[in-house]
């Protein structure tokens, strides 16, 4: 005699399935287990928190078009493409993470690359054209790179990156 794998009763030594609860006996019982469903709760709140910023940067872009002395400066309007790019590419990769798209995480860290790069190069193209850096513009770039850099730190954590496929 034999116990049953899941529920312990006695069967024959012969017996393929449990009278009682009818488990399959040459199938481990954690495999008949149903899988815990892995808690994206995390991930759901930063693609909702990286979808408002997108948003937010998106609607502010035509905003910064309608300030008359816009088009004096080209570096302005690049800065400002690049920034829709940015927004774009964030956006379209928190949406594909929230359907669980790993492709999502690596779009996001694309934008979220270019946004620290644009963050640095803007930071010395202020500093140089107004000749002087002080502790205060390199302080506030500093702050300004905090949120792009903290987010794709949590983006990357494991607990994030399970849920992804």
């Amino acid at each position: 005699m034999k116990k049953c794998i899941r529920c312990g009763m006695a069967l024959p030594d012969d017996s393929l399935y449990c009278t009682s609860c009818g488990t399959d006996q040459h199938i481990d019982f954690k495999a008949q287990l149903p899988q815990q469903k892995q808690d994206d709760t995390f991930l759901k709140v930063l693609c909702i928190l990286t979808i408002v910023g997108a948003c937010f940067s998106l609607i502010s872009i035509p905003m910064s078009m309608l300030r008359p002395s816009f088009y004096e400066e080209k570096s302005v309007l690049m800065m400002l493409g690049t920034s829709l790019v940015i927004a774009i590419t964030k956006l379209a990769g928190a949406i594909f993470m929230l359907q669980k798209k790993l492709s999502g995480l690596y779009l996001y860290t694309v934008g979220a690359a270019m946004s620290i790069v644009v963050g640095i190069w803007s930071a010395f193209t202020i500093s140089g054209t107004l000749g002087v850096t002080t502790t205060f513009q390199m302080a506030m770039s500093l702050v300004a790179l905090i949120f792009p850099v903290a987010f794709l730190i949590m983006y990357w954590l494991p607990v994030n990156k399970r849920v992804l496929s």
